[in-house]
């Protein structure tokens, strides 16, 4: 599988800004029973020194080879990674949030995928648990990469995760998927690739980051991301906690700032994206079987930049169903012409 039986080395970045040592430890111990690959070094990012962390990660040195770094606490999170990744000794990076965990090995199969040059960076999927606030009562979704969708609204392309179980395309195919962008919890790239377009952009406050790392990606050096479906982590955060955040009005500022920064920087790509998704649809009428279907929104409403062109695919859909059906269409008769 690789050159010479070497498998090059990862180092896998674990993002901690609040310092959350219960997290931090359920990340540590997941990882160290499910995971076999090798070399792996794992760099702890966190804004400020902590006791209990440091005693944490003391546990896990005779096990793993683990080292934790602080730095500047008015650093975003893609300073964070950036700043991070600069302390990386391997060739590939994987970037995690500290609110995952494993329940099965991940890091052979997606260094794997990274074998083809045409892939740039590479996901899972990832099962969100819901705490709801019930004990006996959880939500939980699947989400494999990200795609985007029109607000007619806002008048802009706005990301968002692709659910398995709702997309029956994915949840009949769950493999692998092309996607504009993964996941931003759990990513993994080669290092001379980050340093070429010059890692996570610092513009964005509060999110985006990652699914503009994945364009940039694509604009820049034509790579792609890859979602492998069929592996997954587990995610755990509880209702609400994106929406009291983002309810307030400082938020919502920064997050619209963050969205129209997104499409100012990639304006081109997402139009080359929509329009190819666009043709796809009206050539094949929605066919399910057809595998670019695997990048296109859960809604189908969603996918076109218009309601009109929505109403047009409909109309289309209807029309060519009538055919395959061989059904006659009604013509209104015509003076001197007969019907056949």
């Amino acid at each position: 599988m690789f050159t010479n039986g070497q498998k090059p080395g990862v180092s896998l970045i674990i993002l901690n800004p609040r310092n959350d040592a219960q997290s931090l430890e359920r990340f540590l111990s997941s990882f160290y029973r499910e995971n076999t690959y090798v070399p792996v070094e794992l760099i702890i990012a966190s804004n400020k020194p902590e006791k209990s962390i440091g005693e944490k990660i003391k546990e896990y040195i005779p096990y793993l080879d683990i080292k934790e770094y602080t730095f500047a606490s008015e650093k975003c999170t893609p300073g964070l990674k950036n700043l991070a990744a600069n302390k990386a000794k391997y060739d590939n990076l994987l970037f995690a949030t500290v609110s995952v965990f494993f329940t099965e090995d991940l890091i052979s199969l997606m260094m794997g995928q990274l074998l083809d040059s045409t892939i740039g960076v590479v996901g899972v999927g990832l099962q969100e648990l819901i705490s709801t606030g019930d004990p006996g009562r959880q939500k939980v979704q699947q989400k494999a990469g990200v795609s985007f969708f029109w607000d007619e609204e806002l008048k802009l392309h706005k990301p968002y995760s692709l659910l398995i179980e709702k997309d029956r395309f994915l949840s009949q195919h769950a493999q692998n998927a092309i996607c504009p962008a993964v996941n931003g919890e759990f990513m993994l790239c080669r290092k001379k690739d980050f340093a070429l377009i010059k890692g996570f952009s610092e513009d964005y406050y509060l999110r985006f980051e990652d699914v503009d790392f994945c364009m940039k990606m694509n604009a820049q050096l034509h790579k792609k991301a890859l979602c492998i479906c069929e592996l997954s982590l587990v995610c755990e955060y509880s209702e609400g906690m994106d929406k009291d955040r983002a309810s307030k009005p400082l938020a919502q500022e920064y997050l619209f700032r963050d969205l129209k920064k997104l499409n100012e920087k990639h304006k081109e790509l997402l139009v080359k994206h929509f329009l190819a998704v666009e043709s796809l649809y009206f050539n094949n009428f929605l066919n399910e079987k057809n595998t670019a279907a695997i990048m296109l929104p859960l809604k189908k409403e969603r996918l076109f930049r218009s309601r009109e062109n929505w109403l047009r695919a409909e109309k289309w859909k209807e029309l060519s169903n009538k055919r395959q059906k061989k059904q006659t269409l009604e013509l209104p008769q015509l003076s001197g012409l007969s019907r056949i």
